[in-house]
């Protein structure tokens, strides 16, 4: 059978990106970590998710998973960031390059599902001299891509975060090609154990503080981020980029490799009648939202969901001019998001001040054109 136009379009959109990945994107050519990840973290493994219980008191879903309701608190997030100190004013532009230079190894680590291959990642430490890893304690920032992408397509948000002061890996999913079934399941259970991995034996885990951890990604990477955070409390700020609450492909393309675009949702699912799963989260949120009509037909699937779903506190940069895809490039979509999420991540990581104008309530996202709402509850 031949795809969809659709099916072509999203390929083209979200797949065939090797041509336009920056320069300095690593090679897959790694070595691999024999560590029995499903071990270190089986606590986390073993979580039944539809038994968890939520935060405490079982704070309220969304009033109707497809309603307007953005202003709703769904309970109040606490999150522990450990000791923030008070290192002054930042005097770089989030958008740019930070104070360190950067080194990158890349590796693989072992799959916690049996059969399922290893886990390609890039990690990246911040560096003084450009050849080894900066000596001190880093917050820990874990990058998934987008559906038919590899994390080799995001060093303009990897390696930059990196330059900030943050360790950064950027992680891929293996079985994940446009005709393999979807399994996000797994592909969270998978983005926990790199979580682990970091932790424990991977080559900086004497450098990471482990109270301070975000999650961040593209399109299906940005809901496989959410979807860590509700199996893992240790997860202290979810970053997505327009993520889609669908199970594989759009729905409209879904059919063509037997997927359920409607499973597994994380935020809330009108089609399936579904709260989601975020009422789970214990940690602080961030969403840009696009509404890319071609590539992302399907308006329950979106990402404003994800900010209605989400505990406070939350935040909202709503784009609905953007497409889907700007977020593979360094577009001035990314260097927006890049300049704001590194901001946030600086404030409440670092404890830096200066930086309140690119906050997601500060007054820099008022003078972007793209830009039609940015709000936080």
């Amino acid at each position: 059978m031949r795809p969809s136009f659709l099916a072509l379009a999203f390929l083209a959109a979200c797949g065939a990106t090797a041509d336009k990945t920056d320069t300095d994107a690593p090679s897959e050519d790694t070595d691999v970590i024999d560590t029995d990840v499903a071990a270190q973290d089986t606590d986390v493994a073993d979580t039944d998710v539809a038994d968890t219980d939520p935060l405490p008191g079982d704070p309220p879903v969304p009033a109707s998973p497809c309603g307007t309701d953005l202003q709703v608190h769904n309970g109040t997030t606490v999150v522990d960031l450990g000791t923030v100190g008070s290192p002054g004013a930042y005097t770089f532009d989030p958008v740019g390059d930070g104070a360190y230079d950067t080194i990158v190894q890349n590796l693989q680590v072992a799959n916690p599902t049996a059969g399922r291959g290893v886990i390609p990642v890039s990690i990246f430490a911040p560096s003084t001299d450009g050849t080894t890893a900066a000596a001190g304690s880093y917050p820990l920032v874990v990058f998934f891509p987008g559906f038919g992408t590899s994390h080799t397509s995001y060093t303009h948000f990897t390696r930059k975060l990196a330059s900030h002061g943050f360790i950064v890996i950027g992680a891929s999913f293996p079985n994940t090609g446009f005709l393999d079934p979807a399994h996000h399941d797994l592909n969270a259970l998978e983005g926990d154990a790199v979580i682990s991995w970091a932790l424990t034996t991977g080559p900086y885990a004497d450098r990471i503080d482990p109270t301070k951890i975000a999650t961040m990604g593209h399109s299906q990477g940005g809901k496989i981020a959410f979807y860590v955070a509700t199996l893992d409390p240790r997860v202290d700020m979810v970053i997505g980029l327009d993520p889609q609450n669908g199970g594989g492909p759009p729905c409209a393309v879904a059919g063509t490799v037997g997927a359920n675009c409607n499973a597994w949702p994380v935020a809330p699912n009108c089609k399936a009648n579904d709260p989601g799963l975020e009422s789970q989260l214990h940690a602080e949120t961030l969403v840009f939202a696009a509404e890319d009509k071609l590539i992302t037909p399907d308006a329950h699937l979106r990402a404003i969901h994800f900010y209605r779903g989400a505990p406070s506190v939350a935040h909202l940069v709503h784009m609905p001019s953007v497409g889907h895809a700007s977020w593979v490039t360094d577009t001035a979509t990314s260097q927006v998001t890049r300049r704001v999420a590194t901001s946030l991540l600086l404030t409440r990581f670092g404890g830096w001040t200066g930086l309140e104008q690119y906050l997601p309530d500060g007054t820099y996202l008022d003078s972007v054109a793209s830009v039609s709402e940015h709000t936080t509850k």
